[in-house]
């Protein structure tokens, strides 16, 4: 993760934590951005669940809610989305929503 007040970068570890908790996590993790602050994220695609595999020679826990719900979880904390993209990773067989976002409110503030 890297962050700052105005940017925070969360690229995978949103889908290593189980589904229930999901919304959650974009709740809290959002709260720490300033008004105006932008969220680079990737989510999970595809039907909601979790399952656990082998993925970079260990073993791995996976998790996502869906991309609806993903988006819905990110409005609801104050977050506009500015750029949604599904995209699938060139070095093996994965797809991940990818996401832009701005927390709501004046940036000078």
């Amino acid at each position: 993760m890297i962050a700052n007040p105005r940017l925070l970068a969360r690229p995978g570890s949103i889908t290593h934590v189980p589904a229930a908790e999901q919304r959650q996590l974009i709740s809290r993790t959002t709260s720490w951005l300033k008004p105006g602050g932008t969220l680079v994220a990737s989510l999970g695609v595809g039907e909601a669940g979790e399952w656990t595999e082998k993925w970079l020679g260990t073993t791995m826990f996976f998790g996502h809610c869906g991309e609806k719900a993903a988006l819905e979880s990110l409005r609801g904390a104050g977050m506009t989305i500015r750029r949604s993209l599904v995209e699938r990773q060139d070095n093996e067989d994965a797809t991940f929503l990818w996401i832009k976002a701005v927390k709501a409110g004046d940036p000078d503030r």
